[in-house]
C-alpha cells in the first residue's frame, strides 16, 4: 500500500535538528563510539532515506529468516554507497576484512574506519 500511495522512487528528507528522530539518530551515534576507534564526530545533518520497495523486500526477507526480530547495526560508506543502496540496497562486493559480504558493526566508531 505504501508503494501505490508514495511510490517506489527513493526519497531523501532532511531530519529537522529538533525532531525525535534527529535526537534518536544523533544519541545513538554518539553512544556507540570506541574511544579505541579514535573518532570524534561533528554531526551537521541527518537525512532518512526511504525506499518502500526496498523496504517491502526487506520485511519480506526477514520474517523467512529472523522473524519479527530486528536489530539496530551500522554501516560505513560514502556518498556513492549510499546513493547505490537507497536504490538497488545492499550487493555482496569485493572480499573485505573477512570475505565477501556486507558488514556491520555494533559501535558507530567502528563503523567509520577504513577497512
Amino acid at each position: 500500500e505504501k508503494i501505490k500511495e508514495n511510490g517506489s522512487e527513493p526519497k531523501t528528507e532532511l531530519l529537522e535538528k529538533t525532531s525525535a528522530e534527529y535526537f534518536k539518530v544523533f544519541d545513538k551515534v554518539m553512544k556507540y563510539i570506541v574511544p579505541l576507534h579514535n573518532w570524534n564526530p561533528h554531526i551537521t545533518k541527518i537525512e532518512k532515506l526511504t525506499n518502500y520497495e526496498l523496504e517491502r523486500k526487506y520485511e519480506e526477507a526477514k520474517l523467512k529468516a529472523f522473524g519479527d526480530f530486528e536489530d539496530d547495526k551500522f554501516h560505513g560508506t560514502g556518498d556513492e554507497g549510499v546513493k547505490g543502496i537507497s536504490e538497488s540496497g545492499f550487493k555482496i562486493g569485493k572480499p573485505g576484512m573477512y570475505g565477501a559480504g556486507i558488514y556491520f558493526a555494533t559501535d558507530s566508531s567502528k563503523s567509520s574506519q577504513d577497512i
